[in-house]
C-alpha cells in the first residue's frame, strides 16, 4: 500500500507540545520525519514537503507511550484511531471535495467493520515522550466523549417526589428539613430508631480511643488508626507493552 499524504497546516494556537525531527508510521509504513504538533484543537504532523496528517480528537481511541521492543524497536508515542486514515486527515483544514464524498460512500461497507489506523511518532529524543504524552492527555480531556457524558437530566429531575416515578424514572431529592416534613409516622419513628443505634455506637466508640478504632489483635495504637498487621503491599506487576496509556473510549 502506498501512503498518500496530502498538504496540512499547523496548528497556530493552543499549541501546548511541538518537537521536530518526529519520524511518522502509520500502520507500520514510515511516512518520513516531520514536525508534530500537539496543540488543543488537533494533532497535526508535517514533513518538509508541507505533507502530513492532521486528526481530531474525537478519533483518537488510545494514545499511550510504548517501550515494548517486541512490539516495535524504538520508544514512541501510539496513538490508535477509529476507523481509517481518510483524505481530511491528510487536509489541514479537514476539507474534502464531492469527489472525496463519492469515495467515501464507498468505503461505507468496510467502516462497518470497524477499522482502525495505528500511528506511531517515534521522537529523536525518547525522554520527550513523558512531555509528549501529558499534553495529549491534557488535550484529550477537552474533547470529552459525548456519548458517555450524562447530562443533569439524566441525574436529577425536580417534576417528581421522593420514590415517585417520572419523567425517566429519576427520584426526587429533598434537604434535612424539607425531608423531615415528608416523613410519616412510621418513618419518623424509623429515624429515631437509627438515631439512638447511631449515638449508642458513637458512645462505645469512644471507649476504644481517637477515632473508635483498634488493632486487629485487641490492643490499641497510639496514633488511634486501624492497623492490619498482616497486610502486605503486592509488587508492582510487570509492565506490559505501554508503560503510560490513556484509554479514550
Amino acid at each position: 500500500m502506498v501512503l498518500m499524504l496530502s498538504e496540512v497546516a499547523l496548528p497556530d494556537d493552543g499549541v501546548k507540545h511541538q518537537e521536530s525531527a518526529m519520524s511518522l508510521f502509520v500502520n507500520g509504513e514510515d511516512a518520513g520525519s516531520g514536525v508534530l504538533c500537539v496543540a488543543e484543537s488537533r494533532l497535526a504532523w508535517r514533513d518538509a514537503q508541507g505533507r502530513g496528517v492532521s486528526v481530531e480528537y474525537p478519533r483518537v481511541s488510545l494514545h499511550a507511550v510504548s517501550r515494548d521492543p517486541n512490539t516495535f524497536p524504538q520508544h514512541h508515542l501510539y496513538v490508535m484511531l477509529n476507523g481509517k486514515l481518510r483524505a481530511e486527515d491528510s487536509a489541514g483544514d479537514g476539507a474534502k471535495g464531492d469527489e472525496e464524498e463519492e469515495d467515501d460512500d464507498d468505503d461505507d461497507d468496510d467502516d462497518d467493520d470497524d477499522p482502525i489506523t495505528e500511528l506511531r511518532f517515534v521522537p529523536r529524543d525518547s525522554s520527550s515522550l513523558e512531555a509528549l504524552f501529558t499534553a495529549m492527555c491534557e488535550c484529550q480531556a477537552l474533547h470529552p466523549d459525548l456519548d458517555e457524558v450524562l447530562s443533569e437530566d439524566d441525574i436529577y429531575d425536580d417534576d417528581v417526589g421522593e420514590g415517585d416515578t417520572g419523567n425517566g424514572g429519576h427520584q426526587r431529592w429533598y434537604g434535612d428539613q424539607e425531608g423531615l416534613g415528608m416523613l410519616t409516622s412510621t418513618g419518623r419513628a424509623t429515624l429515631a430508631h437509627l438515631d439512638g443505634l447511631l449515638a449508642d455506637a458513637s458512645s462505645r466508640a469512644l471507649s476504644f480511643g481517637m477515632g473508635g478504632v483498634r488493632e486487629r489483635n485487641g490492643t490499641e495504637p497510639d496514633d488511634g488508626m486501624e492497623v492490619d498487621a498482616t497486610s502486605q503491599i503486592p509488587p508492582y506487576g510487570e509492565t506490559g507493552q505501554f508503560d503510560d496509556a490513556d484509554d479514550d473510549v
